[in-house]
């Protein structure tokens, strides 16, 4: 087993599991889209807007092979590859690349960052969020970034399709958060989408966890040092505000089960007791305070912000209601969520089964059967018997 590996992938910030085979044996680059400027779908202005974005295979003459993938909320666009030699492997990789699932051989597959990606500071992330610089007026936006929803997600990746002349999806594909910008693909552009597959994602942000990410977003401005997101020029940084933020994120985004598995009630150091000092930890308490306190040097606690809000305020197709959003979608869908996932419980993706069903829209369902909680997208490979025909 491999124990502890920091990484940017969707909401599990931390792997514990088994290192993944590999797929797509390509060295890719971070390539940049340029906006001069953006409006958000609530009216916000935003100038000059960056995103990173990576691609794999080839397109067709037609530029009808597109399969779009949208990541999670703390992660960036590497779905495959590695950067250097010696750099981690993409989220999806081992379902990516020649005769894989994701057939780089038939298929041209692109991913980019979103704007407000909670990793600013991570040298293979471009985004603009509240850490960038408004050309304005020169200084940093910090909270007076606009807010920003799945839908403008969508609307950047939209823009940069655009200018690729790409005008037909064969399918979108995401997990987590980028499950929630997949359902909103197949409603916002039903006539551009042919499939759409929502991986371990809901069609709505529903009460609990709105929140949740309420108690992230406390965490982070209960910090003295964030002093109302003005912290950029200051010595201190909210960094115990963001570290607790990640945990509580974290913990959700794993099952019980797996912990249970691989941390028990064991001790950082067996000849410390937690009952004879506080600074005695049982080995999860010490092994997510390392990992995450590296994570959160490269994430930052505005952007956390952003994203957080961005999930609460989710409905697909931001419509009236959810009905009317699914509603606008012509796409085939199939559902995968994962069965012991705590944070997007696999009953939020059965209830949009049914209501797709009882609306007559082809749609289909698969349950990814493991105790890696939200985190089981990782093993989306699971899933070959159903998705592998329904992408072909």
């Amino acid at each position: 087993m491999r124990i502890g590996k920091v990484s940017g992938i969707a909401c599990c910030l931390i792997l514990l599991t088994a290192p993944m085979a590999r797929g797509y044996n390509e060295i890719v680059e971070k390539k940049v889209f340029f906006l001069d400027s953006y409006t958000t779908i609530n009216g916000g202005k935003i100038g000059k807007i960056l995103v990173g974005y990576e691609t794999y295979g080839k397109l067709s003459a037609n530029k009808d092979n597109v399969i779009l993938l949208c990541h999670g909320s703390v992660n960036n666009s590497h779905f495959a590859g590695r950067y250097d030699l010696l750099g981690d492997p993409g989220a999806w990789d081992k379902v990516i690349g020649p005769g894989n699932i994701i057939d780089t051989d038939k298929y041209f597959v692109i991913a980019s960052d979103s704007i407000t990606n909670v990793f600013p500071n991570d040298p293979h992330v471009i985004t603009t969020g509240p850490a960038s610089i408004d050309p304005a007026t020169g200084k940093r936006y910090a909270m007076t970034f606009p807010i920003v929803t799945i839908a403008d997600f969508v609307e950047v990746q939209k823009q940069l399709l655009d200018s690729l002349g790409i005008r037909k999806l064969h399918a979108v594909m995401g997990f987590s958060m980028g499950g929630m910008q997949t359902m909103e693909w197949a409603a916002r552009y039903p006539d551009m989408v042919a499939r759409a597959v929502p991986v371990v994602a809901q069609a709505e942000q529903g009460p609990y966890s709105i929140e949740l990410k309420d108690i992230v977003q406390s965490a982070i401005r209960a910090d003295p040092n964030w002093n109302n997101g003005d912290y950029y020029d200051r010595e201190k940084q909210p960094v115990e505000g963001l570290l607790v933020a990640l945990k509580a994120f974290q913990v959700s985004a794993l099952s019980y089960q797996l912990l249970q598995r691989e941390f028990g009630r064991a001790l950082e150091d067996p000849n410390k007791n937690p009952a004879q000092s506080w600074d005695n930890k049982f080995k999860v308490q010490a092994f997510f305070d390392q990992k995450l306190r590296s994570a959160a040097k490269r994430a930052d606690a505005n952007s956390w912000l952003y994203i957080a809000q961005a999930l609460n305020l989710f409905q697909t197709g931001h419509q009236a209601t959810l009905q009317d959003g699914i509603a606008r979608i012509k796409a085939k869908v199939l559902l995968i969520p994962s069965k012991t996932d705590l944070l997007m419980f696999p009953d939020f993706s059965r209830d949009a089964y049914k209501l797709m069903k009882s609306m007559g829209k082809d749609v289909d369902i698969f349950e990814l059967d493991g105790d890696g909680g939200h985190s089981e997208y990782q093993h989306i490979d699971k899933a070959e018997t159903k998705l592998r025909p329904f992408l072909n």
